[in-house]
């Protein structure tokens, strides 16, 4: 892989559905925001390499994988949550989420995190991790590539498909991905039961009205006071 300072193009997504690039784009914008986001569920290495011989234990494992993924899905078609299960092409499984209109990534990771509360710990035999745009470094965080859908991985040379809940690939993926549907801000932070920041804003104002009332013998009894409510009152909010 080689990385390209530029916008993705018909030419470059061309490429990479005929098979003859594989792209990997970086969907965290300057100002932390992004479209798409998805959970990788694997094979920890390890264990693959340990194994690599023993193909009826790795099909096993990729048979955990799937149902965990599928598992997955069962849970956001309840909550009414649009999702996508995808093979990637290395006995592992994406669950993609496509958002309705750019949101902040800290939205989209409790989304992704508030679904792994919703279900079941995996085996010890599959890693799950969540796949926004970037990854912890060695001092703080950097940018890191989400491969597309639909291309070619080039650790396996295997075709990327959206499948069905049999394993099966759409017969037509294009097709497919046009009646994909998008999740709002409201269905996020309704599944993740996160409060209307507006009356969060309008309660917090009451707070300081009350604050006002108060009597208080010096400012800094004010100031430690202030501070303690506040502190209390985004605890329990956020």
């Amino acid at each position: 892989y080689y990385y390209v300072n530029g916008v993705l193009g018909f030419d470059e997504i061309s490429m990479h559905l005929k098979g003859e690039e594989t792209v990997g784009v970086y969907p965290l914008r300057s100002d932390k925001t992004l479209r798409l986001s998805c959970l990788y569920i694997g094979i920890p290495w390890r264990r693959v390499v340990e194994n690599i011989k023993n193909t009826g234990y790795l099909a096993i494992l990729e048979d955990r994988v799937h149902h965990y993924g599928l598992e997955i899905l069962g849970k956001l078609r309840e909550q009414g949550i649009p999702s996508y299960l995808e093979n990637s092409g290395d006995r592992d499984r994406r669950v993609w989420f496509f958002f309705e209109e750019f949101v902040p990534f800290e939205l989209a990771e409790r989304l992704l995190s508030a679904v792994l509360d919703k279900i079941r710990a995996p085996f010890v035999d599959i890693t799950v991790k969540p796949l926004l745009g970037f990854k912890v470094g060695g001092v703080g965080f950097e940018d890191f590539p989400v491969m597309l859908p639909l291309g070619v991985n080039r650790g396996t040379g295997k075709r990327c498909f959206f499948i069905d809940e049999y394993g099966n690939p759409y017969e037509d993926q294009l097709l497919f991905i046009k009646k994909v549907r998008t999740i709002s801000r409201e269905g996020i932070k309704n599944f993740v039961k996160l409060p209307d920041f507006e009356d969060i804003y309008k309660q917090y104002e009451q707070v300081e009205r009350e604050l006002a009332d108060k009597n208080f013998g010096k400012q800094s009894d004010f100031e430690d006071y202030r501070k303690q409510i506040e502190r209390e009152f985004f605890d329990i909010h956020m």
